[in-house]
């Protein structure tokens, strides 16, 4: 699908979905741009040298110490919100429905009994970037949701046992700016972002920067394969997204119905921030 979507319906989404911005990296820390596979993807070598980057935390550009701290927090953050505000009742089984049917029905010929709810039933599957960043936040995520240790009453969560690496989740390319100055380098294409009247890739060209729309297009392809294909199975999932943060910002757009080259407009997802998106 060559042209991306002007919006996605949240109505129309057979799945909800959460976008999860990995933590605080080497590459936060030491200020620069590492946007190109050949350098974000590997777990060796830390790059160029720079006061603010140290091996001694190990290989690649991978998380902080501090990044991984982030992600643990965030990631028990998200279960309770799940646990708390998710649809109760959503997707039950045939099977299930009917016990909580016969259970409310028994409940309500026999008041002095508590009131019952439906069981809420919740099954996670986490992609992932390819990114080392975003590959060892994905795993902590993955560890702490399947170490909960939570037992709510009608509340039963799955968790897929796998992180699933999808490269179209990968970090925006940056081009030229590859390995400087983040702040510097970030703020010039922005203000390309935001100077583009119409969808165009040229602006981009000649520095070598993915657009907005690339971005974008190949965002939403990743969830129209996982809607066509839970779809097939009769899932319904709370898929999460672990990528970067001009990637998310700009697939928040696609939600949200507003320009890809507009996503600075939105809110900011920060490392280790996530945003809910269902109806």
């Amino acid at each position: 699908m060559n042209s991306p979507p002007t919006k996605l319906s949240l109505e129309q989404l057979n799945n909800h979905y959460i976008l999860f911005r990995h933590g605080q990296s080497k590459a936060n820390s030491a200020k620069i741009v590492v946007s190109h596979p050949e350098n974000g993807i590997p777990s060796s070598g830390v790059g160029p040298p720079s006061p603010a980057s140290s091996s001694s935390e190990g290989n690649g550009w991978g998380l902080t110490q501090l990044g991984k701290e982030q992600v643990k927090s965030a990631s028990q953050n998200m279960l309770n919100y799940l646990y708390n505000n998710f649809p109760s009742g959503y997707h039950l089984n045939d099977q299930q429905k009917k016990r909580d049917d016969d259970r409310n029905n028994e409940e309500f010929n026999n008041p002095s009994q508590n009131q019952f709810s439906l069981s809420k039933r919740i099954h996670i599957k986490i992609y992932s970037s390819p990114f080392l960043r975003t590959i060892e936040t994905a795993n902590i995520l993955l560890t702490e949701l399947l170490n909960n240790g939570r037992d709510e009453p009608y509340v039963d969560v799955t968790v897929h046992p796998e992180v699933i690496v999808h490269d179209d989740l990968r970090e925006r390319n940056f081009g030229i700016f590859e390995l400087r100055s983040d702040h510097e380098s970030y703020s010039k294409v922005w203000a390309i972002d935001e100077s583009i009247t119409t969808p165009s890739n040229n602006e981009y060209k000649e520095i070598g920067v993915e657009s907005c729309e690339q971005v974008r297009s190949r965002m939403c392809d990743v969830i129209r394969e996982i809607e066509q294909h839970s779809e097939l199975l009769k899932e319904h999932l709370v898929v999460v997204f672990v990528s970067h943060g001009d990637s998310l910002q700009i697939l928040q757009t696609a939600f949200e119905n507003v320009e890809a080259n507009l996503h600075r407009s939105l809110n900011h997802i920060g490392t280790a921030e996530w945003k809910v998106f269902w109806s």
